[in-house]
């Protein structure tokens, strides 16, 4: 995997999957988080669809409320194909096992800190324009 810049990381769907498996076959868990941000992840995966202004219009963010409407930035509804993609990526990613069995129940920041290993890189999302944050750790390669 690429080492990028914090604010533009996004790998592509198939990149971003089988970096999910590798990390299952070395017997690590790929996306975890705790009750807080349990559900988060669906705004950081929407993000990987439609940007952070696609997210901020979907949600009816008023900071770019006057852009949708002189449309500067697309319109984007709940019945958008690509909501409904984010949405059957993340069910793919649970039937593949890849979130915590602790997702809900941890308690910040037992997912954050307990569930990292030492000398394990992670990639942290936490992105102003879009209220979510996921981690996904990468072994060393």
């Amino acid at each position: 995997m690429k080492r990028q810049e914090s604010r533009r990381f996004r790998l592509p769907g198939e990149e971003f999957d089988a970096g999910g498996a590798k990390l299952k076959e070395a017997k690590i868990t790929p996306i975890t988080g705790d009750g807080a941000y349990a559900t988060s992840f669906l705004g950081y995966h929407l993000g990987r669809y439609l940007g952070q202004d696609g997210v901020k219009a979907l949600v009816g963010d008023p900071a770019v409320k006057e852009k949708v409407e002189a449309g500067e930035i697309e319109a984007v509804s709940w019945d958008d194909p690509r909501v409904a993609q984010a949405a059957k990526d993340l069910e793919d990613f649970a039937s593949k096992g890849y979130f915590s069995e602790n997702i809900e129940s941890n308690v910040y920041p037992a997912g954050q800190n307990q569930e990292f290993a030492p000398g394990m890189q992670q990639s942290s999302s936490a992105d102003p324009g879009c209220p979510t944050r996921s981690r996904i750790r990468y072994p060393r390669i």
